[in-house]
């Protein structure tokens, strides 16, 4: 058989799959047999965004609509995207079933961190869903991403899903005159005449940007998920199951007898993970935020490879999230996170977006971790739009302003014998056990046999755009290291009472980003 004829054939068999998964759609599209879209989602049926685009010229699925309300999330099941908390907006999807998003931003703390992504939904009506996205991170690394999920399985209640992710870190540097840790056995340096005026004070505006520092761990890997995603009947709760390869090879050997003290890295690492999650969503989406409840129960397990360290230990992470949103009055509203984290063999990094906003990384790091998120939501600015392009809406597009006020807060216990997930280095803070210490801006405080707790306690307001008609909004935050303040209230322009870099230092941190805290 020929080439020619075996792609005949193969288009000819998806043609057939196509019309196939199209036979039970709604035929009748008539705006009056529409009505009980606005049963499931907050629109009009006879609203038409883009004008001159018609329910006409795309069918709709009832059981799409549907499903549509169990998958608000864009899930790619790898945590370096899925921790901008990406969420499709739900009313636009029937008319426009195709997603563009812009995700990450800018953090004082954590530099650049950019992310472009694309999602086809239900393609030719067969339900299948397609997403790509990619994404750079002055201190993370340069990722590739493609998603594919089917969720047309058992009437619509079980979804396969599979990712594959392409990352290395090869495209970072470190271009930095003031050199607060001495990487340079392993990170390429490049040293500048000081006398040169131009290269220092671009570097002077590196420093104050907080963005000189690149990360440092310098691999490149793949990685593979698959699993199943089952809606449970009547209690309507999602059993989400993933397995997940992951190879890397790392460009450098660290050696743990050179200070600081790091975590040796094989070149080559193989691991293998499962992960278990249960979500149970009531969030119901509106013209800006979705409000309801949205609760987690998730454990993954490392399972021990004999390819690299540190695959080589089991290790075991466990998280109960709940999120809860709710309007007040009109548009004025509140957002609450609760989360409660317990980990085996490894600690994580609960500082900075998404978690407790205010801090810099290393600021609260820990095995355990008992979060809390409490913002208000005022609104400020209330826009209506007309038209597009010259075209009149049939409904008007709008987009609300947001005033917010957030306080953050927790704690978390450390052992800093523990690995530090997606981190090489460990800064070790065993010397200091006194919280009230002002060497000590941590405020960390040794409980025994090794253990820290460390508390944290932030505060601070901000800017929220909430678009009706885009998949994406606009926030500008800015948030204050309250206990830090408190400790190093009359020694913060004192950088030798730190041990750990000017980001220590500073108490105050500002982010703009395209993507939901939580």
């Amino acid at each position: 058989m020929t080439l020619q004829k075996k792609i005949i054939i193969f288009l000819f068999l998806l043609l057939s799959f196509s019309l196939f998964a199209n036979s039970d759609l709604t035929d009748d599209q008539d705006e009056n047999k529409l009505s009980w879209l606005s049963n499931y989602q907050n629109i009009d049926p006879s609203d038409d965004l883009f004008y001159g685009y018609s329910l006409k010229n795309y069918k709709i699925s009832k059981e799409y609509v549907k499903n549509l309300n169990w998958r608000q999330d864009i899930d790619f099941f790898i945590p370096a995207i899925d921790e901008h908390n990406l969420r499709q907006n739900i009313n636009i999807l029937p008319r426009f079933p195709y997603v563009f998003m812009l995700y990450g931003g800018y953090s004082y703390n954590r530099a650049f961190d950019i992310g472009f992504l694309f999602r086809a939904d239900n393609i030719a009506n067969t339900q299948l869903t397609l997403t790509t996205a990619t994404s750079f991170g002055q201190r993370g690394k340069f990722w590739v991403h493609a998603n594919v999920e089917y969720p047309a399985l058992l009437k619509n209640r079980l979804k396969l899903l599979a990712t594959i992710s392409f990352f290395t870190s090869a495209a970072q540097y470190s271009c930095q005159i003031n050199d607060y840790y001495d990487y340079a056995s392993y990170e390429i340096k490049i040293d500048h005449d000081s006398s040169i005026n131009l290269i220092k004070m671009i570097d002077n505006i590196w420093d104050k940007l907080n963005i000189n520092s690149f990360y440092k761990q310098h691999e490149t890997g793949l990685n593979f998920v698959t699993g199943l995603d089952y809606r449970i009947p009547f209690i309507e709760t999602n059993f989400i199951t993933c397995f997940e390869l992951i190879y890397k090879y790392d460009y450098y050997k660290i050696d743990t007898s050179s200070p600081p003290d790091q975590i040796f890295m094989d070149k080559l690492n193989f691991g293998f993970n499962i992960k278990q999650e249960l979500r149970w969503n009531k969030f119901k989406q509106t013209s800006t935020i979705p409000t309801g409840n949205h609760l987690s129960l998730l454990a993954k397990f490392y399972i021990p490879t004999t390819i690299g360290s540190p695959n080589n230990e089991f290790r075991f992470k466990s998280r109960i999230e709940e999120k809860f949103n709710y309007k007040i009055f009109r548009e004025f509203a509140f957002k609450i996170r609760l989360l409660l984290g317990a980990n085996f063999n490894i600690s994580e990094d609960f500082s900075g977006d998404p978690y407790i906003r205010g801090l810099a990384d290393y600021e609260l790091t820990g095995w355990f971790a008992l979060l809390a998120n409490l913002e208000l939501y005022i609104p400020i600015v209330n826009v209506e739009i007309k038209s597009g392009f010259s075209e009149p809406f049939k409904k008007d597009a709008k987009f609300i302003v947001y005033w917010t006020f957030f306080v953050d807060g927790g704690f978390t216990i450390e052992n800093y014998d523990y690995l530090l997930d997606n981190f090489i280095e460990r800064l070790s803070r065993d010397k200091i056990q006194n919280s009230l210490d002002p060497n000590n801006p941590f405020g960390q405080t040794y409980i025994g046999n090794g253990h820290y707790l460390l508390p944290a306690i932030t505060a601070g307001s901000g800017i929220h755009v909430y678009p009706f008609f885009l998949h994406f909004i606009l926030r500008f935050d800015i948030g204050v290291n309250i206990l830090k303040a408190a400790i190093l209230q009359k020694s913060l322009s004192d950088k030798s009472r730190n041990d750990y870099g000017k980001d220590s230092i500073d108490c105050v941190e500002f982010v703009v980003s395209f993507s939901q805290m939580f």
